[in-house]
């Protein structure tokens, strides 16, 4: 999701909130990788079959279409809010989907690229 994670970083920076960038930091790279998956697995006794990386686009209208669909208000909207001091939250939000609906103008829809892995493995058989 680097491009709304490039505009949420600029909105950071822009209304001067530097005392959030570890969290966003810590945020944006606490997602697994497909080797630190790989190797929680072969810790566990599996052995590593096929991995398959990809990644795919979910498209919007625009900003406002994107914060507001059910799946970022579920799922990535808590964590997001939770980087900013509470008493900046509403306002940077402000500014975030400004910025979106600014880049959806410009590009004619905002794109956000989602990468996906698959990892096939098994237990060896111990019988």
């Amino acid at each position: 999701m680097g491009e709304f994670y490039r505009e949420f970083l600029n909105v950071i920076i822009e209304c001067g909130l530097s005392e959030c960038l570890a969290a966003f930091d810590a945020h944006v790279s606490h997602r697994q990788t497909v080797q630190s998956i790989s190797g929680m697995l072969t810790c566990a006794g599996f052995e590593i079959a096929d991995v398959v990386t990809d990644s795919f686009r979910m498209r919007y209208a625009d900003g406002s279409s994107f914060l507001r669909h059910y799946f970022m208000r579920l799922g990535f909207m808590p964590a997001w809010k939770v980087i900013l001091p509470e008493d900046a939250v509403e306002s940077a939000f402000i500014s975030l989907e400004s910025r979106l609906n600014q880049v959806a103008s410009e590009q004619g829809e905002l794109s956000i690229t989602i990468p996906m892995a698959c990892i096939e493995a098994a237990k060896p058989f111990s019988g």
